[in-house]
Order: structure tokens, then C-alpha cells, then sequence
């Protein structure tokens, strides 16, 4: 999973991808007669791309080919949405795309099986242009291991990018959106042996097998390939070993003091840093004992706990998911973690700006602690509000543990807030001019500071150290 937290960067980028999805686009084509002409006044909203396809190492037309169009916002653009409703396959070694209402900017993705995919520069709105490229014989090739070494008959293999969005559900893949009509999943034979095809997008390999999992990087992201023109390159075939790491195992606890939280409903997932899309997601409620069981979690550094809210009046079915929690997900091993037990401890020290020429009593200064919000959309379904809802959960008893106002300030400025719940917080401080032990100042806030933390759980029974903010220095609001 994507990462910014990555339910709110998929959100955002579907929609992106949606919305290319309803720009005007023609759906049929018409047959190649000839080379293209020179676009006259009256064909600015017209766009044609024809060219031929070759073999590179024979140098011979390829027999078949598909097309797949993208509307782009620049040259370099590596986040492209493919836009397989308007796939068109090909015979003869040509190809033609001529749609009726063009996008801006377009890339061709031409494809053949058994060759290395390639990328057309970007043509824009009103141009007619002829480009050919050469297509590299290229597979990806391989043998999937065991944890134990032995091979892994049966395994389940996807290609995973900006466009192929891949569900991970225990050792099941599943291709979502438009990689459904530009992939299928392949398993490997008795041997534990595979071949799939290539990718220049900037992508990974998602494993699956009841004994493990594993993501191998094909492509980085800076490393995206394009083979536009006659260029020709060697045969290449990639072959690669795979050793499978066992499943993560979670183990949650949900407490607020020593009373469990029943039927609270939390969402774990191992998150990715990239632009690649990997649904591995679980959602889960704690029992009466206030415990939920998770398996078949990828295995990695990156483990991410969300309580899920649900969305009062949505007529949809919609939850709200925040208090974000950041943890390992071991593999082969049982994480114990331990939610909203509150033994997290906050400490750090208030300062007043460098130039502020007054002093100050730190014991009248204004320190709250409070969750960082989740990301609204601002949309309202059937009639419910999120933020309201978020908010009634706030004031909730086990709402109220993450809020903390009014926090002591010792005459020294140091602070210390014990007993929260981990999760991302917002410190806020705020002075006013009762807080000034000298000089005259009209009402209302004088200096104002804050920070950012994210407090780790608890994981098998030991509580984390305190969490040292160090020195926050605040900033003057008004003119001394």
C-alpha cells in the first residue's frame, strides 16, 4: 500500500485517473491510407499517429500488436494511467490511432507478446506524425524458493505499477481497474518455475503463496525505459530466483486502561513509499476480550494500524479511518500490538522567540495535544457529515484518550503528557498577554508555536521510551 498516507494518495490518484478516464476520447478507427499530411487550419483539434513495428532482431514487421492511449501532463511524466478502454489490437506490422476528440497530450503504449513493451514520445493535440519502433524479444523469467529452499509449485504472480493496481487477499491475486484488461495473474508450474511479460513502466513483482510472499522491484521509478524509433537492441531475456518470506501475523489489544474495547474495527496493511499500487488491506473488529487476529500480512517495515470510524448517515456504506499507527510486520513471527493502552509519553520544553523582549510565565501558556484528523474529501453522502462524525468519535470515551487540553507548563517551560494512545499527534501552544509578566498588550494571542509526532505502539509488552520533542520555540503574533 501506498503511502503521505497512502489510502488518502490512492483516493486522490484514482480520482486523477478517473477523470482521464472521462475526457473525450474516440472509441472507434479508421483504416491507414497511407502517409500521414500535413494538418491544414481547420484540423487543430484532429490527432494521428501511424508507424510500423518491428522484430529487432530480424528486423521483421511484427505479426501482431495492440495500442494503448494516455493522456499525459508532460514529457517525462512516469505516473501514467493507460487507458485500456481504448486497447486496439493490429495486424501486419502497422498500427493507426486517429481519435475523433483528442486529449492535449497523448503517449502510445505498444505492445506485442514475447517483446519488451515500448513508450512513444508525446504528440500533441492538432499534429500528425509517423513513428515506428522496434520491439525487443524480452520475458521475464524465473524460479519462485520456498522459505525452506524447496521450489513453489502453484505460486501466484502479478505485475504491479502506477496503472496494473494489484489485491493481495491471504496467497490470492487479483488484478484491479484497467491492469483487468492488460494483465492476467500466472502461478508457477511444479518446479516452482515462471514466465510472464515484461514491463518498462516503473513497477513490481507481487509473489503469493500460502508459505509466503514477497515484492521484487522490476523497474524503479527513475530507471522507466522507453524504445521509440529504429533502435534496435539485443535479445534480452531476464531470469531470476525468488525466495519467498513467510506471512506477518498480528496480534492486537485494545484497551482503554484496563477495560477492553469490543467491537472496535481497525484496518492493517504494509504500505509502499512509491506510486506503485499494492492492496494488501485487512479490515478486522476486536472481540468481546478486545483482541483481533490478522494473517497473511506482507511482511515488512512499514505496517500500518487504522481505526475505522464508521460514516453516520452515508448512504453508501463509507468509513472514516484515522489515528494512524506505524509499526514492523514481522515475518514468520507473531506481532503483539497493543492499541490504545495510553502508555506513550510526550516531554519537551517551550521557548519564546529570539527577539521577543518580554518574559514569560510559562504557567499561563495554553498546550494541547490532539490526533491528527484524516483526510476529508469534503463530499457529503446522503446527508452525513465526516468531520462530524470524527468528531462525535473524539468525544467518545475511547475518543477522549487521544485529546488532551489545558496540559500543564512548568514555570521552566518543560511539559510531559503520559498515557496516550499511539498514533500521529498535533501539539498546538498558544500565549496570550496574560501570560507576559510585563509590558501592556491589547487581548488575544501574543505568541503561537507547535509540532508534529508520531508516538510508536506497544509492541510485546514494552512500553516505548518517552518521546523527547526538545525545544519548541514560539512565534511572536504581534509586534512587541
Amino acid at each position: 500500500m501506498h503511502p503521505r498516507h497512502p489510502h488518502i494518495r490512492s483516493v486522490l490518484l484514482a480520482w486523477l485517473a478517473t477523470l482521464a478516464c472521462l475526457l473525450p476520447e474516440s472509441s472507434e478507427l479508421t483504416a491507414n491510407e497511407g502517409q500521414p499530411e500535413k494538418l491544414s487550419e481547420d484540423k487543430k483539434l484532429t490527432l494521428k499517429i501511424v508507424g510500423r513495428v518491428f522484430d529487432a532482431e530480424t528486423g521483421h514487421p511484427v505479426a501482431k500488436c495492440r495500442i494503448i492511449p494516455a493522456a499525459v501532463i508532460k514529457e517525462d511524466d512516469d505516473h501514467v494511467t493507460w487507458q485500456t478502454q481504448h486497447l486496439r489490437e493490429f495486424s501486419g506490422g502497422e498500427y493507426l490511432y486517429e481519435p475523433r476528440q483528442p486529449w492535449d497530450l497523448t503517449k502510445l503504449r505498444i505492445e506485442a507478446d514475447g517483446f519488451r513493451p515500448t513508450v512513444t514520445h508525446a504528440v500533441r493535440k492538432g499534429e500528425s506524425e509517423e513513428i515506428d519502433v522496434m520491439l525487443i524479444r524480452e520475458v521475464l523469467a524465473g524460479t519462485v524458493l520456498l522459505p525452506n529452499g524447496q521450489p513453489a509449485a502453484n505460486t501466484q504472480l502479478a505485475v504491479a505499477s502506477y496503472t496494473n493496481e494489484v489485491t493481495v487477499r491471504a496467497d490470492q491475486l487479483s488484478y484491479r481497474g484497467h491492469a483487468a484488461r492488460l494483465r492476467r495473474i500466472v502461478e508457477t508450474d511444479r518446479e516452482g518455475r515462471f514466465e510472464l511479460p515484461t514491463e518498462i513502466d516503473p513497477s513490481v513483482l507481487i509473489v503469493a503463496h500460502e508459505a509466503g510472499y514477497t515484492e521484487v522491484t522490476i523497474v524503479a521509478a527513475s530507471a522507466q525505459r522507453t524504445n521509440s524509433g529504429l533502435q534496435a537492441g539485443p535479445h534480452d531475456k531476464r531470469s531470476v530466483k525468488i525466495v519467498l518470506k513467510p506471512w506477518g501475523r498480528v496480534v492486537g489489544n485494545v484497551r482503554m486502561k484496563d477495560t477492553p474495547v469490543a467491537d472496535a474495527k481497525f484496518c492493517l496493511y504494509q504500505s509502499r513509499h512509491d506510486q506503485v499500487f499494492v492492496w494488501a488491506s485487512q479490515t478486522i473488529a476486536s472481540d468481546s476480550e478486545g483482541r483481533f487476529v490478522v494473517e497473511y500480512l506482507p511482511p515488512g517495515p512499514h505496517g500500518v494500524c487504522l481505526r475505522c470510524v464508521e460514516n453516520e448517515g452515508s448512504d453508501t456504506g463509507s468509513t472514516i479511518i484515522g489515528l494512524p499507527v506505524q509499526f514492523e510486520i514481522l515475518a514468520g513471527k507473531e506481532t503483539p500490538l497493543e492499541l490504545g493502552v495510553g502508555s506513550c509519553t510526550l516531554v519537551g520544553r517551550l521557548a519564546s522567540p529570539d527577539d521577543f523582549p518580554y518574559a514569560i510565565d510559562w504557567t499561563k501558556v495554553n498546550l494541547r495535544v490532539f490526533p491528527k484528523a484524516p483526510h476529508f474529501s469534503g463530499r457529503i453522502e446522503g446527508g452525513s457529515d465526516p468531520v462530524k462524525c470524527w468528531s462525535r468519535f473524539l468525544q467518545t470515551e475511547e475518543g477522549k484518550t487521544y485529546v488532551r487540553d489545558n496540559i500543564a507548563v512548568a514555570a521552566n517551560g518543560t511539559f510531559r503528557v503520559e498515557g496516550l494512545p499511539p498514533t500521529e499527534y498535533q501539539v498546538m501552544i498558544s500565549a496570550s498577554e496574560l501570560s507576559v509578566t510585563s509590558g501592556h498588550f491589547q487581548k488575544g494571542e501574543l505568541l503561537r508555536g507547535g509540532a508534529k509526532v508520531q508516538l510508536p505502539p506497544i509492541i510485546a509488552g514494552q512500553p516505548p521510551d518517552p518521546i523527547d520533542l526538545g525545544t519548541i520555540k514560539l512565534t511572536a503574533t504581534v509586534s512587541p
